[in-house]
């Protein structure tokens, strides 16, 4: 059965009498969209043999971004194991928000946001060994493209934006006001709690795990 996320989705389709036959997505590159990514990161230094992260800090809401302090964490812990580079995706609104990262990153990362269209983004995100990433499109389309994905969710329900790829971990902290789907947090006494309780060593450890160590 489809997560239930996709469960009125299926309904819709249903009435037009169409039934799929396997619960499989895609999202779709063209060849141009390949050659682009591997230009980029040949031209930024990342060798072809390197093991690529992910970070995606971006999103629309604030309830739902994870702290560019603790993004900046995981991605000096995965570029401790050797052969190993970060690139950082957003859009070019979020730009500023991988600078963040990347400027309290002991070693350098790659800034892919603002860089690239979303199919050549897509292709760039299906070189990554793991993707971290806020609850966001481009998490989805890293999961269903086969790519080890960890989702961080804040006030967004994991289980109705079901990740429906292949490897997967969600990190969610359970809370009476959690999720609540507003675009700023409630709280004045503990703001953004369901996001300031993940720590970061814990989604470090995880993705290392993905990655094979």
């Amino acid at each position: 059965r489809p997560p239930r996320g996709l469960d009125g989705v299926y309904d819709i389709i249903a009435t037009a009498g169409i039934v799929p036959e396997k619960d499989e997505f895609e999202f779709w590159t063209t060849p141009e969209d390949e050659r682009f990514a591997e230009d980029f990161l040949t031209v930024r230094g990342v060798e072809p043999e390197a093991k690529l992260a992910g970070l995606n800090p971006g999103t629309a809401w604030r309830s739902r971004q994870w702290d560019v302090g603790n993004y900046a964490r995981v991605g000096d812990a995965l570029m401790e194991v050797p052969g190993t580079s970060v690139a950082i995706f957003g859009s070019r609104e979020e730009r500023g928000r991988a600078e963040a990262i990347a400027g309290r990153m002991r070693r350098p990362a790659v800034i892919a946001a603002g860089e690239t269209t979303l199919r050549q983004a897509a292709a760039l995100v299906r070189r990554c060994s793991v993707f971290v990433s806020n609850d966001s499109g481009l998490m989805h389309i890293a999961s269903l493209s086969g790519v080890p994905t960890i989702g961080i969710f804040g006030s967004t329900d994991p289980a109705r934006a079901a990740l429906v790829g292949g490897a997967s971990a969600v990190f969610h902290t359970p809370l009476e006001c959690a999720p609540c789907y507003k675009p700023e947090c409630r709280l004045t006494d503990a703001p953004l709690l369901c996001l300031t309780s993940i720590p970061p060593e814990a989604v470090s450890r995880k993705a290392l795990e993905m990655m094979g160590f």
